[in-house]
């Protein structure tokens, strides 16, 4: 699932499996705060307490370096272009 990804990211398996081909990373950050992520998480367990934009930068940052954040007018998504170090 797309919230496990930080979990993913904190160990650093997910950074070679997205991004090893190559290239810029650009990341959209979709907050829990989000409509559609209420709504997918509506009848769930929320074990994602620790799921936040802050989180994903520190482990992004770890072997890339953060080029741009935008957020979008929504104010829930954020996205992130990222250069590996």
């Amino acid at each position: 699932a797309a919230l496990d990804l930080v979990d993913e990211l904190e160990a650093g398996t997910a950074l070679e499996r997205l991004f090893g081909v190559g290239g810029d990373p650009v990341i959209e950050f979709v907050s829990k705060r989000d409509p559609m992520v209420a709504r997918l998480l509506l009848n769930k367990e929320d074990r994602y307490a620790d799921y936040d934009l802050a989180r994903l930068e520190s482990a992004l940052e770890r072997h890339y370096a953060i080029e741009r954040r935008l957020e979008l007018g929504s104010g829930t998504r954020t996205l992130i272009h990222a250069r590996r170090r």
